[in-house]
């Protein structure tokens, strides 16, 4: 058996973009970038899987969108507007996103790779994950606050 020596090559995320309207079978990785999906993602850090959006949307899934001015974003679907369109908000932010056309989402993570651990989104620690923070949007700012300013975190309260 001949040992694969293939490197992948990077790709800027609108080359892709094609292949996963589509709606093929295949998954693409991407690592990602910013930090609007902390503390799930890290910007440069980790990873996300992304797969085809499925026919029908659900609240809660991170799906990748791109905005009327181009950018790419990667933020979980929080709602419907009464007009068909979708709300989204990073899982750091406290302010929704609105007006997103359902013709704007590309793809939708279907696994993540957060500090060097693979996880789908069926994950039993992922689901809990996913039934919480939503909820905690109203105190997010808090939370980070304190993580910031804690002992012991690696960051600037740490001695």
């Amino acid at each position: 058996m001949e040992k694969n020596t293939h490197t992948p090559r990077p790709l800027h995320l609108a080359q892709t973009e094609p292949l996963l309207r589509e709606r093929l079978k295949a998954t693409v990785v991407l690592t990602v970038t910013g930090g609007s999906m902390l503390p799930l993602l890290a910007g440069g850090r980790d990873r996300v899987t992304l797969g085809p959006v499925p026919e029908r949307l659900r609240r809660g899934e991170v799906l990748l969108y791109r905005r009327a001015d181009g950018s790419y974003v990667l933020h979980r679907l929080t709602g419907f507007g009464q007009d068909g369109t979708l709300v989204f908000c990073g899982d750091r932010q406290t302010e929704p996103e609105r007006g997103i056309r359902p013709e704007q989402v590309i793809a939708r993570a279907v696994a993540f790779e957060r500090k060097g651990h693979f996880f789908t989104r069926r994950a039993p620690g992922y689901r809990v994950y996913c039934a919480l923070w939503p909820r905690l949007r109203w105190c997010r700012q808090a939370i980070f606050h304190l993580r910031a300013v804690l002992p012991g975190n690696g960051r600037k309260g740490q001695k």
